[in-house]
This record gives structure tokens, sequence and C-alpha cells, in this order.
């Protein structure tokens, strides 16, 4: 809901007002699909930039069967004041399914986004995933790792 919004808002960055969008259509993600290539498979994602080069980037990780539109509706509140790094993981959305020869882990998702952020951020990072869900969850303390 919008308090949950505007509060986040706050949380990131203090003195932060979540501008007002009466008719402004959720922020697209879908625009120009771009994708990095790591460990043979495209990890696709959505990205906007901040209007500072220094601004904060958040990643935003969604949860187990969702996808980076899940974040639209929060993400065209934040743009503008933060670069926002959106991606699909493994199996979900527009990336590809896992054809390992063995199960995929938590790690396999985390070394994908990381691959991402080498190539679509810089500067400092905040991780954000969804709530109560165990693949935006698993994958998102990994990505905190060394």
């Amino acid at each position: 809901n919008r308090d949950s919004v505007r509060q986040l808002a706050e949380h990131l960055s203090t003195g932060f007002r979540v501008p007002e969008y009466p008719n402004h259509a959720p922020l697209s993600l879908r625009h120009d699909m771009p994708y990095v290539e790591a460990n043979g498979r495209r990890l696709f994602f959505a990205r906007t930039r901040g209007k500072k080069p220094d601004a904060l980037t958040l990643v935003l990780i969604h949860g187990f069967s969702a996808d980076k539109d899940n974040w639209t509706r929060i993400a065209r509140h934040l743009r503008g004041r933060f670069h926002i790094v959106a991606p699909d993981l493994i199996g979900f959305g527009e990336t590809s399914s896992w054809q390992g020869d063995r199960d995929l882990t938590h790690d396999d998702q985390a070394a994908l986004v990381r691959s991402l952020l080498d190539r679509a951020a810089s500067g400092p990072i905040r991780i954000m995933k969804s709530a109560a869900r165990a693949t935006g969850s698993g994958s998102s303390r990994r990505l905190m790792r060394p």
C-alpha cells in the first residue's frame, strides 16, 4: 500500500518524499529488455537510472513464482532518486530455466545476479527482496557474501 512504500522510501533516504503520480502509468520494465550473459545464460533485468550518477542502486529481488515486474508499483515511486536494477532470476520471467546437471541452488542465482551487478551497477547498493518468499530471501543472503 502507499503508506508502506512511503515508509520504505523514508527508510532508504532520509527526507525523501514519495512523489505523487495520480495519472501516471506503472514503470515500464520491458522497453529494451536488457540482459547480461554469464555462465552461458542470459539474465534479463529491468533498470532505471537515478537523476544523479552517484545515486544509490537498489537491487530488487523477486520471490518464488514472480518476476521483475512485481516491483513496478514500488519502483515508480523510487525512480529518479535511485538507480534501480530488478533481475528475473533463473527460471522466472524472461530468464531461461535451469538446464544444469544438478539441482539449482541459491548460490547459482546469486552468482548470476552478481555478474549482472558487476556490469549494470556501480557505487553503493542496497538489496531488497520480496517478503516471505524463499527464492528471493536465499538468493539475497548469498549476494551479501564477499
